[in-house]
């Protein structure tokens, strides 16, 4: 009872989770097959980016974090604490900084070949996943980067939307030059 007076609901009910879903799975699918065609190192970044898009296509729906946040926004209630969630929020947006700018290190690290080659498909990637994250985190100093609107789209929505087609626009640029070379020419 106290949970819908909150405003949990499961699941996103923008009529755009839909379209983004369809998104993030043609982008899997894509980055799968490009995947196929790589090796090594490059391979193994190209398959964690199709996971992490695969997480999200999942999440867009959902909207699982919403539970988490919704839990946390109940028992702040619960326990009384509620008036300081600021610092909270501070500090949990703050932890995930702080973990995804180590995790950008290791990994800029150990694909370091094989950054430029896939740019569009990491900056697209990080793009997408990265606004989700910001609106996930629901802090309202933030909130204010991706709110509005143009036209009858949510300015975080296009966000996102556009991370998906510049990943989807390296992978068809690799996709497109892995054919090209495979096509014999002829004299």
């Amino acid at each position: 009872m106290r949970a819908a007076r909150l405003g949990w609901h499961l699941g996103d009910p923008a009529l755009i989770a839909g379209p983004l879903m369809v998104g993030y799975a043609l982008l899997g699918w894509g980055l799968v097959r490009v995947a196929r065609s790589a090796a090594g190192r490059e391979r193994q970044l190209i398959l964690l980016c199709a996971v992490l898009v695969g997480v999200q296509m999942i999440n867009t729906p959902l909207d699982m974090h919403a539970f988490v946040w919704t839990f946390g926004r109940c028992l702040s209630h619960a326990q009384g604490w509620y008036e300081a969630r600021r610092s909270v929020q501070v500090g949990a947006l703050m932890l995930t900084v702080v973990f995804f700018a180590l995790l950008f290190v290791v990994l800029l690290i150990y694909f370091r070949r094989h950054l430029i080659s896939n740019l569009l498909i990491i900056a697209g990637v990080a793009l997408s996943i990265g606004c989700a994250l910001i609106v996930a985190i629901s802090l309202h100093q933030l909130r204010g980067l991706t709110s509005g609107t143009w036209g009858p789209f949510r300015t975080d929505d296009l966000i996102e939307a556009s991370g998906i087609a510049l990943a989807g626009l390296g992978v068809a640029l690799r996709l497109w030059s892995a054919r090209r070379s495979e096509v014999p020419t002829r004299l």
